[in-house]
């Protein structure tokens, strides 16, 4: 009984609090693809349907998502600070159809990060033409 008690102590952290997100622990690369930690901080700061889990993300930054930098990058500049701030960064989410992520080299999503005006879908076809070139 005391075993048992001590694995659901052990357990119980998980159960109930999920995937957690370790801040020093995003943004070690620049590879497109997500890790757990990173996956587990956009899926709180950009809540929604869509799961960051395993998923490849681009990034753009500027207006319009002009600027393409590196996950890296991202969270060098803002992500780690801001997160432990407290504070919100401006984010646009572009999820990707099926059709654009063929188009863009198999990307799932673009996060465009201080962006002040709202991507329209001229912006949207540019930035699924490019990605392809930084895939």
């Amino acid at each position: 009984m005391k075993k048992l008690l001590i694995i659901f102590s052990l357990l119980l952290p998980a159960i109930f609090f999920g995937q957690q997100t370790y801040i020093d622990s995003c943004g070690m690369n620049a590879e497109h693809q997500l890790n757990a930690h990173e996956a587990a901080y956009f899926n709180e700061i950009l809540p929604g349907n869509f799961n960051f889990t395993d998923k490849k993300v681009a990034f753009k930054y500027g207006d319009f998502g002009k600027q393409n930098i590196s996950k890296q990058t991202y969270f060098d500049r803002w992500g780690k600070e801001y997160y432990k701030s407290g504070k919100a960064i401006t984010n646009q989410l572009l999820v990707l159809t099926p059709e654009e992520k063929s188009a863009s080299g198999g990307f799932d999503a673009v996060i465009v990060t201080w962006s002040k005006p709202k991507l329209q879908v001229q912006h949207r076809k540019r930035m699924v033409r490019n990605l392809k070139k930084i895939s």
